[in-house]
């Protein structure tokens, strides 16, 4: 229940980095960076909003870790263009750093639905950041991805996380996705 407007630190607006967390009920406006996940699992994001607001550094929600749940929430305008890092809801790839403090776990079995991202570079990036563990077992359902600006999924030229599920959601912009 928190409000967050023109944060200029970082790139983690909301830097989760313990596991079983909740974070929910916020608004972030106007703002470098994202709600992310690092170095904490089976962590669940539901009902905020995040509005870009024409920042040139903003982002949406980025995932690192395992067991998460990211439900009902709205992204709009995530511009942060010059980076793979960003995006409306961006799965980093992972570098086996398997349970420890630093490094990026690799990110396997999240639930993604009822999501709605409008207007946003990257708006689904599913092989976010440098590293090459690829995503895997995503449920992403039922989500709304409209007006998206350049590649709507971003996969860089990989195919979709393997053992995942892609259904039921309404997908629109200047492309369907990037290989």
């Amino acid at each position: 229940n928190n409000y967050f407007e023109r944060i200029q630190g970082e790139a983690e607006v909301i830097s989760n980095k313990s596991a079983n967390n909740t974070i929910r009920n916020n608004t972030v406006r106007d703002s470098n960076g994202s709600i992310v996940t690092r170095h904490g699992a089976e962590v669940t994001i539901s009902n905020n909003f995040i509005f870009g607001d024409d920042n040139p550094y903003s982002g949406g929600i980025r995932l690192v870790d395992d067991g998460h749940i990211v439900t009902n929430n709205y992204v709009e305008g995530a511009r942060f263009s010059s980076s793979n890092w960003n995006g409306g809801i961006v799965l980093t790839t992972g570098d086996d750093a398997g349970d420890t403090e630093d490094g990026y776990q690799n990110v396997s079995n999240v639930f993604i639905a009822n999501n709605t991202i409008v207007d946003s570079v990257n708006s689904l990036n599913v092989y976010g950041g440098k590293n090459d563990e690829a995503p895997e077992t995503i449920y992403f359902v039922n989500n709304i991805i409209a007006d998206a600006v350049g590649p709507v999924i971003r996969t860089n030229g990989e195919d979709m996380p393997s053992d995942s599920t892609f259904a039921g959601n309404y997908v629109f912009g200047q492309e369907r996705r990037i290989f």
